[in-house]
């Protein structure tokens, strides 16, 4: 499985300072992508056992599947060559990779263009910073861990739910690629909770949630024209305006807006999984869900005219305080899909009925010590899963990939 790439690459990077050596540089381009497909081949003078059968399985992979037709090469070990640059490189690897492991056929003939115009228009309306996101630029990262339900296993075989402290990152994270905008603006909602849980013996988890309870859109095409809609509105523009158009034949903007307000603090929100996955368990029974991450606080909102008296970086402040006085903690609940629940569609909210379990608890205990290297460093994909957990038809998943290679991409030129 591809899964067995993503890993690999997860490894490489956290680790990439310890490479004594890249061998070799095979660029060609790829009729599907923008940038032209590199593959590696790494040397490391102190590659450990496990680390040495991830990139044999990789290597077998990579041969196998040929990344869709492009030239892939890998080799281990060499420790002669000698590069320049080697940590652009491994952004390069990681950003082309990455995205080609999440990707299906259909998608890589098609969403890249999306992909392209979707975060042309963001730099377009809220700016390119270097280094920065595309959306949700403004954040801060904390370290924390995740403890699962026994009814978690029952649903999932993933070494995610096995019970055991699984270690993690989040990023909350204000919306827009605004690198200035107030925490309590109203662009800055919706707010983000993205995380990435990383269990042992298994590939890392990622998982991506914001404060609305269902997204305006159900295609990656609808949010790239929803997007350029509101680039091409100014104040002045004639009305309808075209975002107004927009809104007029989807009606899931308008109330999807009307749902966020801004939190008293990143830890007094409630996350949703506005993107549906499906739990595999041991026996082989799948069941479609959607995460609900639940502040054990409670959620807390302020007015706007509270909102308005806030000090612009309030809740990037508040929530380092608040860790230093205690943890913060999260339920982490799933919304489980009945037979004839839409799957595909993410502007459809799932009926109040449907069955919730607690999957366990994710615990923040500290902040991370260097924000800007952890922000630039935690490079998530929806699509990174581990066995027992996977992706639905849900078109935004892909979409969301798409955007996110491309917004690698431009992180790290």
């Amino acid at each position: 499985m591809f899964i067995d790439i993503a890993a690999g690459l997860d490894q490489i990077w956290r680790f990439h300072h310890k490479i004594a050596a890249v061998t070799e540089i095979i660029a060609e381009p790829h009729p599907h992508l923008a940038a032209p497909t590199v593959i590696v081949a790494v040397a490391r003078s102190d590659m450990t056992g496990d680390m040495a059968e991830i990139w044999e399985r990789t290597a077998a992979e990579l041969a196998q599947r040929r990344l869709r037709n492009s030239v892939a090469r890998l080799s281990w070990p060499r420790h002669n060559a000698d590069v320049n640059n080697l940590e652009a490189i491994m952004v390069r690897l990681s950003v082309i990779l990455l995205g080609l492991t999440a990707l299906s056929a259909p998608a890589l003939a098609q969403a890249p263009n999306t992909a392209t115009q979707t975060v042309d228009t963001m730099n377009k309306m809220w700016g390119r910073h270097p280094g920065q996101r595309a959306n949700h630029a403004v954040g801060v990262v904390v370290e924390g861990s995740f403890v699962a339900t026994p009814e978690a296993a029952k649903l999932s075989k993933a070494v995610l739910f096995s019970g055991k402290p699984v270690p993690m990152t989040v990023r909350f994270s204000n919306a827009t690629g605004m690198v200035n905008l107030a925490d309590a603006a109203d662009a800055a909602n919706p707010h983000g909770m993205a995380m990435r849980f990383r269990p042992e013996g298994a590939p890392p988890v990622d998982v991506g949630l914001i404060s609305l309870p269902y997204f305006p859109v159900a295609t990656g095409e609808e949010f790239a024209a929803l997007l350029l809609a509101a680039s091409e509105s100014p104040p002045d523009a004639p009305k309808p305006s075209k975002i107004e158009q927009f809104i007029a034949t989807h009606p899931a903007v308008a109330k999807a807006g009307e749902t966020v307000k801004t939190p008293t603090s990143f830890a007094r929100e409630t996350y949703n999984g506005i993107n549906a996955f499906i739990f595999v368990n041991a026996a082989g029974d799948r069941q479609p869900f959607r995460y609900q991450f639940q502040p054990v606080a409670g959620p807390e909102h302020l007015d706007k005219e509270a909102a308005a008296k806030m000090e612009p970086d309030f809740l990037r402040k508040e929530l380092p305080e608040r860790l230093a006085k205690g943890p913060v903690q999260f339920r982490v609940m799933a919304q489980l899909a009945n037979t004839g629940d839409s799957t595909k569609d993410p502007t459809q909210a799932w009926p109040s009925d449907r069955r919730m379990v607690e999957m366990g608890t994710v615990t923040l205990t500290s902040t991370a010590p260097d924000q800007d290297k952890a922000s630039r460093d935690l490079r998530l994909l929806p699509s990174q899963l581990e066995p027992g957990i996977e992706v639905s038809d849900d078109p935004i998943i892909n979409a969301r990939v798409s955007s996110y290679v491309v917004s690698f991409g431009r992180r790290a030129q």
